[in-house]
């Protein structure tokens, strides 16, 4: 199995931790030039997979900056269909969630709300979003062998790729060290702190997004844990308050011919 985890200080935007799966051992390097387990390689700053729901986090922040409530109301009948390009809402199952709030299909990871809500905005801000997020680029500044991940180019979100945009698939991908530095933005009250591997490295902040849009989105995180799709990690107190903030996504890739997934929170 292959996993990545990044931990960031919201405070300084420094690194806490960051580690990866499967390793390897220094001193046998040339065992594994031949392996394909990419042992060597750093996924948390060199990994670029598709984000799937987690890209949800910058949908939401899209959407409030742009005057869209938390309680706008799309209806869910368990799939959409953008012209002739069918994407199943894999949390609604046959029947939908019918009527939901923003806050509900963040919870429950509606694809059908979000691919509704990307059409509403529009793949140019939703780019535009995701690029005031520092996706694209380099998290570190002269780190070596980092990857930027990648952003759909305007011929590849015009039509139907839109819904593939708006739910974190098609061609977008984003490395570990990404997410988890959109997340540090939401938990630091929409300030971007950087990311920094050295102590003595200034914070440069800069407003994302506004205070008011990353207390609700982090509400939205809460209800997560609380009932949505993280609810089975029991993430509460022994009075029923939420322990956590959290956001899952599964996103499919092609391997080989075989069909198989990453799964984020």
């Amino acid at each position: 199995m292959n996993c990545a985890v990044a931990v960031l200080d919201s405070n300084s935007g420094g690194i806490s931790a960051m580690a990866c799966a499967p390793g390897f051992n220094p001193n046998e390097i040339d065992s594994y030039l031949e392996s394909g387990d990419n042992e060597l390689v750093n996924k948390v700053t060199q990994g670029q997979y598709a984000p799937g729901s987690v890209f949800k986090i910058i949908m939401a922040a899209a959407a409030l900056e742009e005057g869209i409530g938390p309680d706008r109301v799309f209806a869910c009948s368990g799939y959409t269909d953008t012209e002739g390009l069918k994407i199943k809402c894999e949390t609604g199952g046959d029947e939908g969630h019918g009527k939901i709030s923003m806050n509900q299909a963040f919870a429950y990871s509606c694809n059908s709300y979000f691919i509704k809500l990307g059409k509403e905005l529009g793949s140019d801000k939703i780019i535009e979003y995701a690029k005031r997020f520092h996706l694209g680029e380099k998290a570190f500044e002269g780190y070596p062998q980092e990857s930027t991940g990648y952003l759909m180019d305007e011929s590849q979100r015009l039509g139907a790729a839109v819904a593939n945009l708006s739910i974190g698939q098609g061609e977008t991908l984003v490395t570990p060290l990404q997410i988890a530095r959109i997340t540090n933005v939401i938990a630091g009250g929409g300030i971007d702190k950087g990311v920094h591997i050295l102590m003595e490295e200034e914070a440069a902040d800069e407003q994302i997004i506004s205070k008011n849009t990353a207390e609700k989105i982090c509400e939205m995180m809460e209800s997560v844990s609380d009932y949505g799709t993280a609810g089975f990690l029991e993430m509460k107190e022994a009075d029923g308050s939420v322990q956590a903030a959290v956001k899952t996504g599964t996103s499919e890739y092609v391997s080989n011919g075989v069909t198989e997934t990453n799964a984020w929170i």
